[in-house]
């Protein structure tokens, strides 16, 4: 999941726009392409040390930095949450004049819980793990555990909050990433072996009922989220399967 944070003075919130064939990101009513650098998986964790880089990525001509925050930073115990971590990233891109893409380390980042807080890495009764057929676990959160989900959605909208809270005179939109379903059995292996990918047991249903014509059905459903998203969110990324970039066109 990631959010795309303004740091300029409020307007209307940031959208996807169609633009002859194709569309493009306004915000702040004018149209943006965003000239992005990605920090490192961990490198905003600490403020002192991202302190010199600032002026360097403005010094870069960038406008947007993405940047990670992790689950572990803003609740390190249950229920308390400290935005220290997020409140100088946004402090240091906006006196840059920069914005902000966030990216959420919850409970899977790269299928891997890499960075959930430690009272859940140590409650493995409450949040399992998930299991290789010989039994043994994984550093990585089974994904039909709701304590996780639910867990992990708290810390959300929690952030969420905050960043209405401290930035509610700006505006920070909500992306949906969206990867067609080619198969059905492409969407039962997603399901089944990928951690932290759950395809609803209905699309699994109406997928295998659309015998081969399982890849119409997953490209509607495609089409069905991002017409959702174009009024309900900011708008979408698009995941071309296996980089068959072609394919997206169908979706558009």
């Amino acid at each position: 999941m990631s959010l795309l944070l303004a740091v300029t003075s409020a307007a209307a919130v940031p959208h996807l726009e169609k633009q002859g064939t194709a569309e493009r990101l306004i915000v702040n009513n004018m149209p943006m392409l965003l000239l992005a650098g990605e920090l490192g998986n961990s490198s905003a964790s600490s403020a002192r040390y991202m302190a010199p880089h600032w002026s360097r990525l403005k010094q870069m001509h960038l406008n947007t930095v993405l940047t990670p925050v992790s689950w572990e930073l803003i609740e390190p115990v249950e229920g308390r949450f400290e935005w220290d971590s997020v409140d100088a990233l946004i402090r240091a891109a906006r006196a840059q004049n920069l914005k902000l893409v966030l990216l959420w380390f919850g409970a899977w980042k790269n299928s891997m819980s890499t960075y959930v807080p430690s009272w859940v890495k140590r409650d493995q009764a409450r949040f399992p793990r998930a299991q290789l057929p010989n039994g043994s676990g994984l550093d990585i959160l089974s994904a039909f555990a709701t304590a996780t989900r639910d867990a992990d959605s708290r810390a959300f909208s929690a952030l969420l909050a905050h960043l209405k809270e401290v930035d509610g005179d700006r505006t920070f939109p909500i992306l949906i990433g969206i990867w067609p379903l080619n198969s059905y059995k492409q969407a039962l292996r997603l399901n089944n072996e990928v951690p932290g990918i759950v395809i609803p047991a209905s699309l699994l249903k109406s997928m295998e009922s659309a015998g081969a014509s399982a890849r119409d059905r997953g490209f509607a459903v495609a089409r069905e989220m991002l017409a959702w998203a174009r009024t309900e969110l900011a708008g979408a990324y698009l995941i071309p399967p296996f980089k068959r970039y072609e394919e997206i066109l169908e979706i558009l």
